[in-house]
């Protein structure tokens, strides 16, 4: 039997989400995509793999254990 692999074309990572308003934004990072960022609300508007993979993470998301601080560039000082 051959081991079970993921495909490379299927790959991808929840980077962070944030909390905003009644919604969370959600931030992947996708093997073939890059980086894709919608609103929980929007996840029927994206595509199926997508779709899978933020319902399989569902219950984590909700729960906040992808929520990150994220740095207001607007509040930072300019480096150059």
């Amino acid at each position: 039997m051959e081991p079970k692999t993921q495909h490379t074309e299927d790959r991808c990572h929840i980077v962070t989400t944030k909390q905003k308003d009644d919604d969370i934004d959600i931030v992947i990072l996708d093997h073939v995509e890059g980086f894709v960022y919608f609103p929980l609300s929007q996840l029927d508007k994206q595509s199926d793999k997508f779709q899978r993979f933020i319902n399989q993470k569902k219950d984590e998301i909700l729960a906040g254990q992808f929520e990150t601080t994220l740095v207001d560039m607007n509040d930072e000082d300019p480096c150059c």
